[in-house]
């Protein structure tokens, strides 16, 4: 993990742990793990979209997926487990 993702990892930690209070501040560790991940990966797919633009302008519209973030089976299937306890 590069330094700049730990601390925005620890930015964002901070960030939540102020709102969240009670038995759910525990939530504020994953929550910024998420929220920090999902942006760092937004901003290198914009950096691999502008490359892509510059080397072949003509390129109207590019889609990249994105694998490793959820597990195989939600990324394949498109379904999300749901617990029908909850």
């Amino acid at each position: 993990m590069t330094s700049s993702l730990r601390d925005k990892i620890l930015e964002y930690e901070n960030e939540f742990r102020d709102k969240i209070v009670g038995d759910d501040s525990g939530n504020a560790t994953t929550h910024s793990v998420v929220q920090a991940t999902l942006e760092r990966a937004e901003e290198i797919i914009d950096e691999i979209e502008k490359k892509l633009r510059e080397l072949a302008p003509q390129v109207s519209h590019v889609t990249i997926e994105v694998e490793g973030i959820a597990a195989p089976t939600q990324m394949t299937t498109g379904i999300v487990p749901v617990d029908e306890n909850s």
